[in-house]
Formats: structure tokens, sequence, C-alpha cells
């Protein structure tokens, strides 16, 4: 072929060029998550947003639910419930959201009624050596460095309930405690990470958060200042797989998978 002109290909092996470049072209598509005829797009992973202080017990729970149920593909992403909340409004696809406190359900499309998953309780906690030397509620006030959730966020949102009943009995202490804040996490993890590092005194968590950790500790408070929360679990997708693991989290064997990882046994009148 002279140089400068353009190359034509022979009509006879157009066939043979089509047949071989239809696998590769059919993988490309595929690799970008859409498939080629014949090829089913593969949407049968359950994705499940839950505040972060589910994480350990969801995870256990989804490899349970694995293991009775081989081939069901479960995700799960944790973080602050507004958070979760935010991206759904937004459009991130989810199928189970499950906030730490029941406001931030409300006015999802859901597929079932609403149920309670699981309750706990708001804990005082510190690093494991407890440096400030706290041991009641009392000590707050000479905690140098304390680690708060932000307001929106649920542990933030009880916190602040706790801190009201707190000022109705003490007043200096509330007030100490709101001047010696030093940080505001967008979670619970965020206290908990502050705790663990020794950046904070004394931070407010949930009690499941202490469960089998060595790297912080409880500070136990009075039944009076005691903040009960609940997980309500809401079902975003019409999906069988996603409702059959709605049902599998919000049943009594796992609400007792619950209790034994640190969460507080729900009253009658929760569920």
């Amino acid at each position: 072929m002279p140089d400068g002109l353009p190359y034509t290909v022979p009509v006879r092996l157009v066939p043979h060029i089509f047949r071989a470049c239809v696998p590769v072209l059919c993988a490309a598509i595929m690799a970008a998550t859409t498939g080629c005829v014949g090829e089913r797009r593969s949407d049968d992973t359950v994705t499940v947003y839950a505040a972060a202080s589910l994480r350990g017990a969801l995870d256990e729970l989804a490899a349970v639910y694995r293991a009775e149920n081989p081939g069901h593909r479960i995700r799960v992403e944790t973080a602050g419930s507004q958070q979760l909340r935010a991206r759904i409004h937004h459009g991130a696809r989810a199928d189970i959201f499950v906030p730490a406190a029941s406001r931030f359900a409300e006015g999802m499309p859901s597929y079932s009624e609403p149920k309670v998953i699981a309750c706990n309780r708001v804990s005082l906690a510190t690093p494991a050596d407890n440096p400030a030397g706290i041991a009641d509620i009392e000590d707050l006030a000479r905690a140098g460095r304390i680690v708060v959730g932000v307001d929106d966020a649920p542990i933030g949102e009880f916190t602040l309930q706790l801190l009201r009943v707190i000022e109705s009995e003490s007043p200096e202490t509330a007030d100490a405690v709101r001047a010696n804040t030093v940080s505001r996490e967008l979670s619970v993890a965020g206290v908990l990470t502050r705790l663990a590092l020794g950046e904070a005194d004394a931070g407010f968590v949930y009690a499941s958060d202490l469960y089998e950790r060595s790297d912080v500790s409880e500070v136990p408070l009075p039944q009076r200042l005691q903040v009960n929360t609940s997980y309500q679990a809401v079902l975003l997708s019409e999906k069988p797989a996603a409702r059959a693991l709605f049902n599998f989290i919000a049943s009594e064997q796992s609400r007792l998978r619950f209790e034994s990882m640190g969460f507080r046994r729900c009253s009658p009148t929760e569920t």
C-alpha cells in the first residue's frame, strides 16, 4: 500500500474482525456496570446504611445471615445518622436505613412498618488510664478536655438531653462541660477515637461502644441521669432480598444478639 493512502479493510475480513471484537467490547461494557445483550446487571446486593454505633454488631449479624443464606451479598455502610440521611436525600441508593434516633427515619419512603431492632443508653467514658481521675459526673467540672458529638448527630442530641438534667442539679458542672468541650465530632466513632488516642479526658458515647474495648473505660452514671435510646430500621427497597434481611435484623434472634454485644434490653413499650 502506498504511503499516505488510507487503508480499506477487505469485505471478506469484516465478519472475522467483528466476531473477534465483540467479546472484547462486551467485556469493556460490562466493566462499566452495564451488560451486553444476554447479560444481566447484578443488583442483588443489599445495602444497609446504619448509625456508626451499629458497625460491629451489624457486621456480625451480616456474617450470621450470609452463613444461613449462602449467596446473599450485604454491604454495610456506617456514619453519623444525619450524614446518612443527607446521602439518601441526595440520591444515594440504600435498601435499609437504621439511624440512632427515630426522628432521622421520619418521612422516609418505607416499604414496611419501621421496626425497633435494638436499644442503647448514653454513657460517660474516659481513656483506659483515666488521666483526669473522673469517677462521677461532678468530676467533669475539672476535666480539661471533653469531647462530644455535634448537636445534629444523635449522640450530640442525647448529650444535650443529659446536660439539661445535669444543669437542673448542678449548673456549675453543666457550665464546665460546655466550657471544656474541645471537639465536636460528626459521629460517636469520632468521640471514641479521641478518647482512645488520649486526646480527651472524657466524652459521651453509647454503652455498646464500650463492649469488649480495652482502650476506653466507662464511668457509671446514676439511674436518674441515664438517657435511653433506640434504633428504628426502615425498609427503603421492595427487593425481596432487602425485605428478608430487614426481617432478620428485626427478629427476636437478632435482638438477643444485640443484647449480647452490650446493647440495652428494649422494654415492651419500645418494640
